[in-house]
């Protein structure tokens, strides 16, 4: 599953808080493309993985940043091979 998938239904969730005012105190999405995968047949290249990635998280931020909690909340991010 790419990260806009898994993003696609992370914002989905969110929507619904937001109009239920329901925010969870706390949520984990885990966007874990191996880009190692893009060595083989049928996979992603590298490049690609990291550029889907990082939309993802950019989308995930800029919903965030533009909705009725963005300023109690945080968003911490762990990259797999800092």
């Amino acid at each position: 599953m790419t990260g806009q998938v898994k993003t696609d239904e992370f914002l989905a969730e969110f929507a619904e808080y937001e109009k239920t005012g329901n925010l969870p105190q706390f949520s984990v999405l885990t966007l874990n493309n191996d880009r190692t995968n893009g060595t083989r047949p049928g996979s992603g290249t590298p490049r690609a993985m990291v550029a889907d990635h990082d939309l993802a998280v950019g989308r995930l931020v800029e919903r965030v940043s533009k909705s009725k909690y963005r300023e109690q909340t945080l968003i911490l991010l762990t990259e797999e091979d800092a």
